[in-house]
Parts: structure tokens; C-alpha cells; sequence
């Protein structure tokens, strides 16, 4: 082998683990993962119910209380970002006698925060995941799931479910959420300031993609 094929040779393996680390699959398709169907819409009447518009995000874990964040408007146009945790575990399984089996447990009330937000930031953030989820690649329909956490997106009345995106710009608009749930606890005196921290870090967001780095 000549030195320069050689090297043509080792530059492509050192660039191959580069490649594949660059690789991303998202684990999620439309509607609910199989068997999980009723458990989920279950979840989502209790947690707040589900708007034609905004977009909201479920968290059905294997252990622990359910949960949900929405953002979505009111009848007024007044938009909102709600979160919602159920008191005890929504899925339950049941070694009674009497009542063997799973169990939904929706007689209960779950805890909520809620806090207004302005419509031109609310639109902001929708458009963001509307251009990420319209540039990834998903499964024609929602994996199956075993036991394991199970998460769910809706936007704009369109569901899909399986795990939590761990690669691409998915994550870092999912890290904003905590925004989101800090504005939704806040108390009124600190709604401009969450509302600031949400645009500061909407801005990072576009500046990254305008580097070419989300």
C-alpha cells in the first residue's frame, strides 16, 4: 500500500467514530406506544386535557407520578403555560383480591401551577419545535415500550410518543422546559424576569443555529 493511500486509510477510520457519534435516532411516532393508549389519554384529561393549539409535554414514568407542561391558549386568546403532577400515581397495579390488576386512579386532584405568558413569546417557542420536528427523522408510528419511561409530545393537536430524545436540537429545546415550569411556579413580581430568561435563551438557540451548531 503506497503512503498516500495509507493515509487516505487511516483518515477515514479516525473520521469514522466522529461520523457515527454524529448519528441520531429519534426513538418516538405518532400517537401513543402500543397498549399505552387509555393510560396516556388518562394521564392527559387529569393533567389539563389537550388543546387544538400550543403544544404540551407528558412524562409517564415507569416509577413516580405522572406529569405534564403545557403551553396553549385559553378561550380568550390568552396564552398559558400549565403544569400539572398527579397527587399519586396515576397507573397502578392492583394485588387486591378484589381489584387485581391495573388500575387508573383519576379520582384524585392533581397539583397545578399556571402562569400567563405573552402570545408573541408562546409563538416563538411553537415555532421553533415546529421547524425541529419537521427536519427529524421518526418512525411511522410510536415504538413499543417496555418497562421504561414513556414520553410524549403534542403539538398543534398532533401526538407523538416513545422515549426522550437524547441527541439533536431536540435536546436543547427540551432543556428549556425548565424555564417553562419556573415561569408556571412564579410568582406575578417575577413573570417579566422568566419571561427575559425564556427570550435570552430562545436567542441563544437561533444564534447556534446560525452557526450551524444545533
Amino acid at each position: 500500500m503506497s503512503a498516500g493511500l495509507r493515509g487516505i486509510c487511516l483518515a477515514l477510520l479516525a473520521a469514522a467514530p466522529l461520523a457515527q457519534a454524529q448519528v441520531c435516532t429519534l426513538d418516538m411516532g405518532p400517537g401513543w406506544p402500543a397498549a399505552t393508549g387509555s393510560y396516556g389519554q388518562a394521564a392527559v384529561s387529569l393533567l389539563g386535557g389537550e388543546h387544538a393549539d400550543g403544544i404540551a409535554w407528558l412524562s409517564l414514568p415507569k416509577r413516580g407520578s405522572e406529569s405534564q407542561l403545557q403551553l396553549a391558549p385559553d378561550e380568550q386568546g390568552q396564552w398559558w403555560v400549565v403544569r400539572a403532577r398527579a397527587e399519586e400515581r396515576i397507573h397502578h397495579i392492583s394485588n387486591d383480591r378484589n381489584s387485581f390488576g391495573v388500575q387508573l386512579r383519576l379520582e384524585q386532584q392533581p397539583e397545578i401551577e399556571r402562569a400567563p405568558i405573552p402570545a408573541e413569546l408562546a409563538q416563538r417557542i411553537l415555532a421553533h419545535w415546529q421547524r425541529v420536528l419537521a427536519q427529524v427523522q421518526m418512525a411511522e408510528r410510536a415504538p413499543v415500550m417496555g418497562e421504561e419511561d414513556i414520553f410524549s409530545l403534542q403539538l398543534n393537536g398532533q401526538r407523538y410518543s416513545g422515549r426522550e430524545p437524547g441527541c439533536s436540537a431536540l435536546v436543547r429545546l427540551l432543556d428549556q422546559r425548565a424555564l417553562l415550569e419556573e415561569l408556571a411556579g412564579s410568582k406575578e413580581k417575577k413573570h417579566e424576569k422568566r419571561y427575559e430568561a425564556i427570550g435570552r435563551a430562545l436567542d441563544k438557540y437561533d444564534e447556534r443555529v446560525a452557526e450551524g451548531k444545533a
